[in-house]
């Protein structure tokens, strides 16, 4: 079975803009509670930073995310096609 990795690459960037989209309203939302849960996430001190939300920054955000999902799900179906057609072969 063969992978379409443009496809699946899209997907996993869609997937991840809306992730994105309800992780910033969460942050809006509830600052002081998200704060507290992303910093035990990253292993830091909560005192040592604070927010940054803006509408550039979000985009920015959004799109970085994006990109990078799209381009390792890609790579990961990509590798994944040749694996199998490999195995396949013999």
């Amino acid at each position: 079975m063969q992978l379409h990795a443009g496809k699946l690459g899209l997907s996993a960037a869609l997937t991840m803009s809306i992730l994105w989209v309800i992780c910033s309203s969460m942050v809006y939302l509830m600052p002081n509670q998200m704060l507290f849960v992303s910093a035990k996430m990253v292993h830091i001190d909560p005192n040592q930073f604070s927010w940054s939300l803006n509408w550039f920054g979000f985009f920015i955000g959004m799109a970085s995310w994006s990109v990078v999902s799209y381009v390792t799900v890609w790579m990961v179906a990509s590798i994944f096609n040749i694996l199998v057609r490999d195995s396949t072969s013999n």
